[in-house]
């Protein structure tokens, strides 16, 4: 049964901190350990998971609580999550957690998120500067019977880009729109689904002064020929500029309507960051389908799947009226 909480007073709830008693100290980020620097957490009580433990009034073994509004946002609150605290990754979702970004696909696990959160974090390459703004978080409801809390996120973050792998170096503002479903009884987010304007998805990877440039091809090239050197020769590559050619002559931008899971240039951007560092990921590069270690292969096909597969009229409706009501309506705002 969801139990729908109209008429909820809205959280103040900035994305930058992580819940109840978090602290953030600013713009700055510590690359090494992974965090908003000044970032402090609210009261983890951790779940045990051994039987006669307890945790949000649950006791295991024992009854159910009956869920209300203010239990869930209290627990959801002691969890702090912070999508940028990347250290908290295996405190904040488990093995069955995923993160759904229906342009790009479906991730599973801990580690598979953060590595996609990453692109768009201090860690990513095509960004020379990274701050987080003051978001918001609103409770959207719960449901008793499965124990779970939905919660929706508007995300703020300034950049500065890198003008070495994109087209320019500018200042960039983008916003996103979260849904977390956190689990009450066992204290972690079960299923994360998120999504940026396709304003911005666009001008990320199919305008020239982003991604859609020579500076960011020049970036995947060289990734595959050093890193990836046995995908660069499964591709019978010969040279960087027959690599960058190829990429400019029969690849689009992205795959209609703006997705970068299929046979484009804006995939090969994704996961050539990922590929830098995680070989896993090389055959994703590739022009011709290659299997991964894992069997998948990626950056050929698009699933074509949009926000409104994920995310019902009200929701993205609600979720435009905010970014209006900061002059953000197209969900970015880039200044070379």
């Amino acid at each position: 049964i969801q139990e729908e909480c109209d008429g909820v007073e809205m959280l103040q709830h900035s994305l930058v901190h992580g819940g109840a008693g978090d602290k953030a100290s600013g713009p700055g980020y510590d690359r090494h350990y992974g965090q908003a620097q000044g970032y402090r957490h609210g009261g983890h009580s951790g779940y045990s998971g051994h039987s006669g433990h307890s945790y949000n009034g649950y006791k295991y073994g024992g009854d159910e609580p009956e869920l209300d509004q203010q239990k869930c946002i209290e627990a959801f609150q002691k969890l702090g999550l912070n999508p940028w605290n990347f250290s908290a990754y295996d405190e904040y979702f488990r093995d069955d957690s995923y993160l759904l970004f229906p342009p790009a696909g479906t991730l599973k696990g801990a580690d598979n998120m953060e590595e996609y959160v990453k692109f768009m974090s201090p860690f990513s390459p095509y960004f020379a500067s990274f701050n987080p703004l003051p978001g918001q978080i609103v409770p959207a409801g719960f449901d008793n019977d499965a124990q779970t809390c939905t919660f929706y996120g508007y995300s703020r973050t300034a950049y500065t880009t890198n003008g070495t792998t994109l087209g320019h170096a500018g200042d960039l503002e983008v916003s996103s729109l979260n849904k977390w479903v956190y689990s009450f009884k066992d204290n972690y987010i079960k299923e994360w689904y998120v999504t940026y304007t396709d304003e911005f998805v666009l001008w990320l990877f199919a305008s020239t002064e982003a991604a859609f440039s020579d500076n960011t091809r020049e970036y995947v090239c060289g990734v595959m020929e050093t890193s990836c050197p046995a995908t660069w020769k499964a591709n019978n590559l010969t040279s960087l500029f027959e690599c960058t050619e190829r990429l400019r002559a029969f690849l689009p931008a992205l795959t209609a309507p703006a997705n970068f899971d299929g046979f484009n240039q804006g995939c090969r951007a994704l996961h050539a960051v990922f590929a830098e560092t995680n070989s896993d990921h090389c055959e994703h590069i590739s022009f011709a389908p290659m299997p991964d270690p894992h069997g998948a292969i990626k950056c050929q096909t698009s699933a074509g799947m949009v926000a409104s597969d994920v995310f019902t009229d009200t929701e993205l409706a609600s979720y435009q009226q905010y970014l209006d009501s900061i002059n953000l309506s197209e969900g970015y705002r880039f200044q070379p």
